[in-house]
């Protein structure tokens, strides 16, 4: 084809593929030599460190704003008082950064993304905690904390059959209305923990070992609540839930 400026070849957009290659020139400071690469090779081979290089990090220091999603890295401060701000959607694979550089007094900051796994919110209250997440499968996944900490997902009431949520670390069960088959999936990891109580009996809310995800060891039938105050705590072994305390329920 005819010689072209870089500048002039068609745009590949975001179609680009790992068997696609890049132009390199080889040696450039002895021989230089006109190659090619992979963009697979190039990006499981990169020689140094990679750096996120904002010229200028995202400042969040108002009340009420935003965490913005087109930086690599937002900086908090708190000098204008207590911070509450949204963090909307991302896009696939992207990675965004947080960190509070200035505390005001006694003022957190607390950052609620609009979709999130395992959690409610985020919350900064010393200079230098930090958080990194990852937006995947259509929600922000923390990757690492260093001093921010997490609010866990409000508790969950079911009043009728349904699935038992594992973003809650409590579950209440209200069956005044009738009898209650429950189910619950496998959890976010190993160590999660799962509390369910019952707080208005009237029939008996049922959890089987199947649609539950329960170890058949510890639970070969069923977990079933019948009165108020029943309760059993669960602790997901990476595959299946383990009973690891119980008042009241009945395990078979």
């Amino acid at each position: 084809m005819a010689d072209k400026k870089i500048t002039a070849l068609t745009d590949l957009g975001n179609a680009i593929a790992k068997e696609d290659l890049l132009h390199v020139i080889d040696d450039p400071s002895g021989n230089p030599v006109n190659k090619k690469i992979s963009v697979a090779n190039f990006f499981n081979n990169i020689p140094t460190y990679i750096a996120l290089d904002d010229a200028t990090p995202h400042l969040i220091d108002t009340t009420t704003e935003a965490v913005d999603v087109t930086t690599s890295v937002s900086h908090i401060n708190t000098t204008a008082g207590a911070h509450a701000g949204a963090l909307a959607d991302g896009t696939n694979g992207q990675i965004k950064i947080i960190s509070m550089i200035v505390k005001g007094g006694s003022n957190n900051s607390v950052i609620t993304p609009t979709n999130r796994n395992g959690y409610d919110s985020i919350t900064f209250s010393n200079v230098g905690d930090t958080a990194i997440l990852v937006f995947t499968n259509a929600k922000w996944n923390i990757v690492s904390l260093n001093g921010a900490f997490i609010t866990q997902t409000a508790p969950q009431t079911l009043t009728a059959s349904g699935a038992i949520s594992v973003d809650a670390e409590v579950t209440f069960l209200n069956s005044a209305s009738g009898a209650m088959t429950l189910t619950m999936p496998v959890g976010h990891k190993a160590g999660d923990m799962k509390t369910i109580t019952m707080i208005t009996a009237g029939n008996n809310a049922t959890l089987a070992t199947g649609g539950g995800n329960l170890l058949s060891g510890a639970v070969s039938t069923s977990i079933v609540w019948n009165a108020i105050g029943e309760s059993c705590t669960l602790v997901f072994n990476g595959s299946k839930w383990i009973p690891v305390s119980v008042i009241g329920a009945t395990i078979s």
